[in-house]
């Protein structure tokens, strides 16, 4: 087996107390399981209905196992790991080396058929997702000390969850979890999984029929279910709510970059600091993503945008004059000040995962309850989180108005006699695109055709918009090398999801509700309190709720 997974590998499971699981069960401590199962000091009614959680793009841990897999950029020889490790997200496999990261692209990469509507894994590697029913898969994403304990940086639905378990949900009962491989587009999900599951947990409890709780692309996943794959007399029989939180049933505008460009820049992608992307090339980034079917699946619906929203505009100088992309030298570069750099949380949580425990850790180990490691655990987990908000805020706001000031620059050359504009609408855009991305573009358009109909359920909007533009709704390229950074135009939405886009919800004659937040980003919107305070009520035992 090549060195570099056996190294990530072993990473992984160092310091393993023997007590829990190398692939997809986490072992916990007894004040973490009380938690999960709503007691912890908190009484609590049983919960009148089983939720399901759907999580969002890049927010399903995924396990792989490689048997005679063809991964030249991990082995020139075929490899052999039959052990699950944790393919996402690991620091341990996204670090630099350059080696390490094309070998880990090398393992995430799909093969896609000439159709563009088979995506499939590599031959010989097998990706599961982790813990199928229950919550160990999106409650952090990566975890250290054998899957035990979550590294802080990347906490997901973690405050979420506790508010839900203090609610009396129990985990792998009345709260089951639905992550899915989210590389794939929705038409290869099996959800023939999903109505068993909730088939079976709603006979479990008697009847009471399920809500459902997604997150961004899980909207566009349930959906299509809803509207594809069950009927109206299943729906009524089995699902009470549907919740969507910060949604992207109408697509996203970074979709288009992830394909022409690619992306690397902290602001594009909020959910992958940890990782330090910033170190991954772009180049290898976009092949990722144009791999990936649910990137399609994400572009913004032109039923929605209308044909002739223009997305790209290119800005070429005419008769070999200087390159446009001279006249923004003068802008401003942004450059995270050091508080704000996301490597440096990442790193910290990197040299805590291989090291060693000490007799002195094991000490003070023994001296300390369950209960009050927990307690030190939780705190360290808000306090890291809130830093990290906040780092993406001060980011957001210096990207916003750097991106203002280009744009502003650009306006003004582009009457310029020595300037050509060429402008693409969400009608044409993809004549930019090989032909066989195109094939994908195209074949996610069809397949997803009516999936932003209403879902005849009853549902719940939320969704959070910043005070400021901040959300990509087209891009300004100054020459015709599409895998230069372009300068984004900015909108009203969450850093990842336009408010036309999230929205689409709330026009639904089934919505019985829509609540809204301010300047709470698109990936860090669990962590807020004032969100959980408001999951609390909606998912208390005596709830409003549209049925019984």
């Amino acid at each position: 087996m090549d060195d570099i997974i056996y190294e990530a590998a072993l990473l992984q499971s160092k310091n393993s107390d023997h007590h829990g699981s190398h692939t997809t069960q986490a072992s916990v401590d007894c004040s973490t399981l009380e938690l999960r199962e709503g007691r912890a000091g908190v009484t609590a009614s049983p919960p009148a209905h089983p939720v399901f959680i759907v999580p969002g793009i890049a927010g399903s841990g995924l396990m792989a196992s490689a048997q005679g897999a063809s991964l030249p950029f991990c082995s020139p020889s075929p490899v052999d790991y039959p052990v699950p490790f944790r393919l996402w997200a690991s620091i341990s496999l996204v670090r630099p080396p350059q080696s390490h990261q094309l070998c880990w692209l090398d393992m995430m990469q799909l093969n896609v058929d000439a159709t563009g509507e088979k995506y499939e894994s590599k031959e010989g590697l097998v990706v599961e997702v982790d813990s199928f029913g229950g919550a160990h898969g999106f409650d952090y994403l990566d975890y250290y000390y054998n899957e035990r304990f979550g590294v802080p940086g990347t906490a997901y639905f973690h405050e979420t969850l506790r508010t839900l378990y203090a609610n009396g949900y129990q985990e792998g009962q009345s709260l089951v979890g639905i992550p899915y491989d989210w590389r794939f587009p929705p038409w290869q999900m099996d959800f023939r999984r999903l109505k068993k599951e909730i088939e079976t947990h709603v006979e479990a409890m008697g009847g009471a029929k399920a809500d459902l709780l997604v997150h961004s692309l899980g909207s566009l996943v349930c959906n299509y279910f809803l509207n594809k794959v069950v009927t109206q007399e299943w729906k009524n029989k089995y699902i009470n709510s549907y919740t969507l939180v910060a949604p992207a049933t109408g697509g996203s505008f970074k979709a288009i970059k992830a394909i022409l460009t690619g992306y690397n820049d902290p602001v594009d992608l909020t959910f992958w600091n940890f990782l330090d992307i910033s170190l991954i090339p772009t180049g290898i980034l976009r092949e990722l993503a144009r791999s990936f079917g649910s990137i399609y699946t994400l572009l913004p619906d032109i039923n929605l945008y209308g044909k002739d929203h223009v997305v790209i505009r290119q800005l070429l100088s005419k008769g070999g004059g200087a390159p446009l992309s001279v006249a923004l030298s003068g802008a401003a570069e942004e450059k995270p000040s050091p508080a704000a750099a996301p490597g440096a949380f990442r790193n910290l949580e990197l040299r805590r995962l291989e090291r060693q425990p000490t007799a002195e850790d094991e000490e003070e180990a023994d001296s300390v309850t369950a209960a009050q490691r927990e307690t030190v655990r939780e705190q360290r987990v808000q306090q890291e989180t809130e830093k990290m908000i906040q780092q993406h805020l001060r980011q957001l706001e210096r990207h916003a108005s750097e991106s203002q000031r280009k744009v502003d620059v650009l306006k003004g050359l582009a009457g310029a006699a020595d300037v050509e504009e060429i402008v693409y609408t969400l009608g044409n855009w993809t004549v930019l695109l090989d032909p066989e991305l195109r094939t994908r573009a195209n074949a996610a358009l069809q397949h997803m055709e009516g999936v932003l109909q209403d879902p005849g359920v009853p549902t719940r909007c939320i969704w959070s918009v910043f005070a400021f533009p901040s959300t990509d709704i087209s891009y300004i390229y100054t020459g015709n090398d599409l895998s230069r950074k372009p300068v984004p135009v900015l909108d009203v939405g969450d850093d990842t999801v336009p408010l036309r886009s999230l929205s689409v919800c709330a026009g639904w004659s089934s919505t019985f509700e829509v609540k809204t937040f301010k300047n709470l980003d698109h990936m860090f919107i669990f962590a807020d309190g004032g969100f959980n305070s408001y999951i609390q009520l909606a998912f208390s035992s005596e709830p409003s709720r549209p049925h019984g």
